[in-house]
């Protein structure tokens, strides 16, 4: 094969792929229609700048997935005596990968552009819907303008109620902003109440998991570039 090859997928799910090593690059086109021919031919010309990020975990292997790992024949196609039971709980995607300790191909919010970005200078104020703002400065390092997706996770409860479950990181909210070259943009993410909470089935209704909590400024599930703290009352 061609060291220079680039290779574009047209899919809407992870893809083995082999070949990884043997290639200069892979774009993830998803269906992108009539349009996605002038749409790749911009992307990989440098007119603009990709942007996306995956909204799903990549998997180094087939049986990093739940439904395909064989110490968990409850959660596979065919199930246990026919019944197939949903046994994660809210451990799904990127949560799952986390609580297992596994290193997926692409990690869920993984995405690369022709630029880089840094990140600096993260605030935690509470909002008056009872909700964070989460405010931040990202800086183009590079030399092409381009678009970033600066994500939030929330950390779990240090003292987590009895009976809730809480992922490692959970992403609480997100925001897609254009840097030019050289420059900073200040930005603020607000992350309503509802993500502060949990549903319990004790109270039949959202609780808010009181105490402090870490809150990671990331580029993706597995690239935390900012940590701080919130004490939610």
């Amino acid at each position: 094969m061609n060291p220079n090859t680039i290779v574009v997928l047209n899919t809407s799910f992870p893809v083995a792929m082999p070949w990884l090593e043997n290639v200069k690059a892979v774009m993830q086109m998803w269906w992108p229609g009539d349009q996605g021919g002038p749409a790749a031919a911009n992307l990989l010309l440098g007119r603009v700048s990709p942007a996306g990020r995956l909204p799903f975990t990549w998997p180094a292997r087939l049986d990093q997935m739940l439904a395909n790992d064989p110490a968990h024949p409850e959660r596979s196609n065919r199930g246990v005596d026919g019944k197939t039971t949903y046994s994660e709980g809210i451990f799904m995607g990127y949560r799952w990968f986390d609580q297992q300790d596994r290193t997926p191909l692409y990690p869920f919010g993984h995405g690369l552009s022709y630029t880089t970005f840094t990140y600096s200078k993260p605030k935690v104020a509470r909002a008056a819907d009872g909700g964070l703002d989460v405010s931040f400065t990202i800086k183009n390092t590079g030399k092409s303008a381009s678009d970033e997706i600066a994500q939030i996770y929330l950390g779990a409860p240090k003292s987590a109620p009895e009976g809730a479950q809480f992922a490692i990181r959970a992403l609480a909210g997100f925001e897609r902003v254009n840097v030019a070259a050289g420059q900073s943009k200040n930005v603020t993410v607000h992350l309503p109440l509802r993500r502060l909470q949990f549903w319990s089935t004790k109270s039949n209704g959202w609780v808010t998991a009181a105490g402090p909590r870490a809150v990671y400024v990331a580029a993706s599930s597995r690239d935390m570039r900012l940590q701080t703290e919130a004490v939610i009352r």
